[in-house]
């Protein structure tokens, strides 16, 4: 899955059922509704993608990805970064074109900055961080990571931390 502007571009629109948490759904129509994108097939995105993507997106089974991630990436580690966004989603970015990068170049010092996150993807924004609050609901790599571990997204972690930590 390729973003392009207010589409998507994809491979195949029917032919991408994924199978995670014991349910299979159609991945792409999933993202495309989740974030209002208009669907374009492609048959050979790299034909077709005639543009720099700001990230590539892919899906798959959770087990296929977690036992294939490291042959997936092999190719493309000395030009892009790639990272699990979710247990279904291996991501590809630029290289150090991240979560890390985008805060490093605002106008703060390191202890003004409060990160908070669930996902591999945030790892390199909690390097940037000062303060590391991961969701309960994240992944363990990110809560090993974390200076405070608060509760999921669905029971209100963000609005709790806060209510700690600024009490």
């Amino acid at each position: 899955m390729i973003e392009d502007g207010d589409y998507m571009q994809v491979n195949n629109v029917y032919d991408c059922m994924i199978t995670t948490g014991g349910r299979e759904f159609n991945v792409i129509d999933y993202e495309a509704h989740s974030n209002g994108f208009l669907l374009k097939e492609s048959h050979d995105l790299a034909k077709s993608v005639n543009f720099k993507p700001s990230k590539i997106l892919t899906a798959g089974d959770e087990e296929y990805l977690k036992d294939h991630w490291k042959e997936i990436a092999e190719p493309f580690k000395e030009t892009l970064d790639s990272m699990f966004t979710s247990p279904f989603y291996y991501e590809f970015t630029a290289k150090d074109t991240n979560k890390g990068s985008a805060i490093e170049a605002l106008d703060y010092e390191k202890d003004e900055i409060a990160a908070i996150g669930d996902a591999q993807n945030d790892l390199p924004m909690f390097r940037a961080a000062g303060t590391k609050v991961a969701m309960g609901n994240g992944v363990d790599v990110l809560k090993e990571a974390a200076d405070f571990v608060t509760d999921t997204n669905e029971n209100d972690g963000i609005a709790k931390w806060i209510e700690t930590y600024f009490a």
